[in-house]
């Protein structure tokens, strides 16, 4: 899952809480400058930034079918 959009992924990440006691949420400069790996191999990739929940879930499923036949 990714979103695109830099400026729609900031605004979700300071404003996101967390029911957990304690549970300190990472920064909107923690998500910055974290050091990702690539995926090696071939995935499903889903940007929330452009796609609504339903058609992600649908992606999913077409996915997960292709996966299995």
């Amino acid at each position: 899952m990714i979103c695109s959009d830099p400026a729609l992924h900031r605004q979700r990440a300071e404003k996101r809480t967390s029911d957990i006691a304690g549970l300190r949420l990472p920064t909107w400069q923690d998500i910055v400058i974290r050091h990702y790996e690539p995926w090696g191999r071939d995935h499903l990739v889903l940007d929330t930034a452009n796609d609504s929940i339903d058609d992600l879930l649908q992606r999913v499923e077409l996915h997960l079918r292709d996966a299995i036949e």
